[in-house]
């Protein structure tokens, strides 16, 4: 499939990769009692809802930070037919961050809480509010608009990109839940431990 070419294009592309995720994390959910939910496959590893937790963490940060850059931009309708390509450290930055980026130890107001039985209706809550901020994002330049790293001010992303940054952040940290699911040790459901 061809990049999108449009910023219309790239949105609506974002918007459907918003829904895939939400209706992944509900899979990766579906079938999992609390223990399951919160099993970790060792005490430094994550469990499926700390893997959650850490999604929920990572739009606490991002999502006002967008917010605010879109409350204060200008519209133009035109804009959404505008060529839409990302910068060359936008796609790196949204690959290192996807599911084929090299494995980061989460620091600063990125390290989750402790997994909570919730953590998948609290991400499908903030998902609603990620995919209200790319519907808010029609009409602006996506190119022109930035979003500071809460990390470092000197690490900007477009907001084309950061969007896009947080949906391949999705896609990898739910691979991960995934993983745990398939790691060994993993509880067998009380259905099938009770012959079910």
């Amino acid at each position: 499939m061809s990049p999108p070419s449009t910023n219309r294009e790239h949105l609506a592309r974002l918007a459907a990769l918003a829904d895939a995720n939400a209706a992944e994390a509900v899979r990766v959910v579906a079938d999992l009692d609390a223990a399951r939910l919160l099993w970790r496959p060792s005490p430094e590893r994550w469990s499926v809802a700390d893997c959650l937790e850490h999604l929920i963490a990572t739009g606490v940060v991002y999502h006002p930070r967008i917010r605010a850059v879109l409350a204060t931009a200008t519209r133009d309708a035109a804009l959404d037919d505008a060529r839409w390509a990302p910068t060359w450290f936008g796609r790196l930055f949204v690959r290192a961050a996807g599911p084929h980026g090299r494995a980061v130890r989460a620091r600063g107001p990125f390290v989750p809480p402790p997994g909570r039985l919730d953590a998948c209706p609290r991400l499908l809550a903030q998902q609603r509010e990620l995919r209200a901020l790319i519907e808010d994002a029609h009409g602006t330049d996506l190119r022109a608009l930035r979003i500071e790293s809460p990390l470092s001010r000197v690490l900007t992303l477009r907001l084309g990109e950061a969007f896009e940054m947080l949906l391949a952040h999705q896609q990898r940290h739910l691979a991960q839940a995934w993983r745990v699911r398939q790691s060994v040790g993993f509880p067998a459901s009380r259905a099938l431990a009770a012959g079910g």
